[in-house]
């Protein structure tokens, strides 16, 4: 559907999805309004967007580099001719597919909105702008991405070292490094640096009371299934209890071996099912730091390794025999959850220039973004 030669074929299936999120249905979050103070105070270097909502500019960021494009403006396949979004907006709304006054006679004459296609190139003004900008700026934000997508994944390693760098995000990116990691529902986080800046920026407030550091990691709530669990062990158990044993011991193993593997299933099923994000554990009032430089909000995704050890453990046949001590907290509490929980197919997350597999799906509240800020505080927590 967002492969241009495909689009070229039948756009049908992508003004179908267009409807859900075009402009004008959507209001800006507590990030975008953020971002817009930090432009507003001058002290916005560049915003670059891998949104296509067109979000930004109704918060009012005016310094932006849309590097994916946008719903803003469509231009004809054929003259190149460029409309604004209202232009097309009643045919899209209508499920006809809209076409160039220009080119009437032309069936490939359609008005295709000006966002990045897989095949087509990322807009010179994003290079242009990165060229500059990259000897400027003295402090790096990243909001809300996975950064995987190149070539707006290569911002981080593109500007100099000493330049400070902060992620706000639901979960760590494991293939960068930064300086500062807020994880947790984007909004959240924003709300309490809102808070903290003073100024015109509480005014950006959506929640009135401020967050509490704690620096303990709150204990883990006590298994639901806790009887279920003590007769899947006492399951497991039982093999010792056939009776009389095999003289050969291969026999005996083999013998054995199903009754453990049941229970060894059963206890990863129950683990799976008590699995649950720190961040569950915070009451309402409080983030967690932990040293050296990550906080830990509402919303993050992010485990403790024992958790995480669970469902590797569970997802291998070969890590059966490995099962003992699953359950035992401590190590490093940050890592990524697992694959069937990950959160990084973001709108804007799926765009690359040699991939044509998917395509965006309906934008968030929060901002996607890639943020270059002059000058903030953003690290005062």
């Amino acid at each position: 559907m967002f492969d241009i030669e495909y689009f070229r074929r039948d756009p049908r299936p992508f003004f179908k999805f267009a409807k859900e999120i075009y402009p004008g249905q959507f209001q800006p979050s507590p990030c975008h309004k953020f971002i817009a103070m930090l432009d507003k105070q001058g002290k916005l270097l560049r915003n670059y967007t891998q949104n296509i909502d067109t979000l930004e500019q109704v918060a009012g960021v005016q310094r932006i580099i849309q590097c994916h494009g946008s719903f803003a403006t469509a231009s004809c396949l054929i003259c190149k001719q460029k409309a604004g979004c209202d232009a097309i907006k009643e045919d899209v709304f209508n499920q006809v597919v809209p076409r160039c006054p220009k080119c009437t006679d032309i069936p490939l004459a359609i008005m295709k909105p000006d966002i990045v296609f897989f095949g087509e190139n990322l807009p010179e003004q994003f290079h242009r702008a990165m060229k500059q900008d990259k000897d400027d700026v003295d402090l790096l934000i990243v909001i809300g991405s996975s950064l995987k997508v190149r070539p707006v994944a290569l911002i981080p390693s593109s500007i100099p070292h000493e330049v400070p760098q902060v992620l706000i995000n639901r979960e760590q990116l494991p293939h960068l490094n930064f300086d500062v990691e807020l994880l947790g529902d984007c909004d959240v986080i924003v709300n309490e640096l809102c808070h903290r800046l003073g100024g015109d920026f509480q005014q950006l407030c959506y929640n009135s009371s401020r967050l509490s550091e704690i620096t303990e990691k709150p204990a883990r709530p006590a298994p639901a299934h806790a009887g279920e669990e003590q007769a899947g062990e006492a399951t497991r158990g039982s093999a010792d209890e056939r009776g009389p044993r095999t003289a050969e011991p291969a026999a005996a193993a083999r013998e054995e071996a199903p009754a453990l593997q049941d229970g060894l299933r059963r206890r990863c099923w129950l683990n799976r099912r008590c699995r649950s994000p720190i961040s569950k554990r915070l009451d309402s009032s409080q983030y967690l730091f932990q040293a050296p430089n990550h906080y830990i909000f509402h919303g993050a995704e992010v485990y403790s390794n024992s958790e995480d050890e669970t469902s590797s453990s569970c997802d291998s046949e070969d890590s059966c025999s490995s099962a003992e001590g699953l359950e035992e907290e401590g190590g490093n509490e940050w890592l990524r959850p697992p694959a069937e929980e990950d959160e990084d197919d973001s709108p804007r997350d799926t765009l690359p220039e040699n991939q044509a597999s998917e395509g965006p799906a309906a934008p968030s509240s929060l901002t996607n973004c890639t943020e270059a800020a002059n000058h903030t505080d953003a690290t005062d927590l």
